[in-house]
């Protein structure tokens, strides 16, 4: 295939590695999604919602294809996930990573690849790959991010606080 001479090399090495993607379209591999979901933001000491409710997203917005769960495989093992959302004619990155020990086959590289050709064959004309992180602090995502190409937007944070008290007690905990 002529064309991987002229992709970036960490693409080109998943592909010789055999990193396949595909859409994931039963309730156990969405399942096994999250569950590496989960591995990436517990090693990110970070919160994540339930496997319930990401089920439940699935569910409702699959019929309307409104969601869509992509996963990178290894030979047969699901070995890295993107849960994209659909509207209009952009894809949103909702949540995305693979397990640890594959990062040396790069599938967090040839994932958003293959999720924009599928894209770009359906029609759609925009990727939002959400946050970057504050501009003037060093941030990892968005250097990851960056080397995709592309325009960063800062529209700025939004916040509409209900309970002060409540919300100083949160602030101060996340703090710790």
């Amino acid at each position: 295939i002529t064309w991987i001479h002229n992709i970036n090399p960490k693409l080109r090495k998943a592909i010789k590695e055999g990193v396949t993607v595909r859409e994931i379209k039963t309730e156990e591999e969405v399942s096994a999604a999250y569950n590496i979901l989960k591995e990436v933001y517990d090693n990110a000491r970070l919160p994540l919602y339930s496997k319930a409710f990401f089920l439940s997203a699935w569910k409702i917005l699959s019929k309307t294809g409104n969601i869509k769960v992509f996963g990178a495989f290894s030979e047969t093992k699901l070995v890295g996930t993107m849960i994209v959302l659909c509207y209009g004619n952009c894809i949103y990155d909702w949540y995305a990573g693979s397990l640890r020990s594959y990062y040396h086959k790069n599938p967090n590289d040839l994932i958003p690849w293959e999720v924009f050709k599928w894209g770009k064959a359906n029609d759609f004309t925009q990727f939002d790959f959400g946050g970057a992180g504050k501009p003037d602090k060093k941030y990892g995502v968005r250097d990851y991010k960056i080397k995709f190409g592309g325009e960063i937007v800062n529209p700025g944070r939004f916040e509409k606080i209900h309970q002060k008290k409540l919300f100083a007690f949160a602030k101060f905990g996340f703090g710790i």
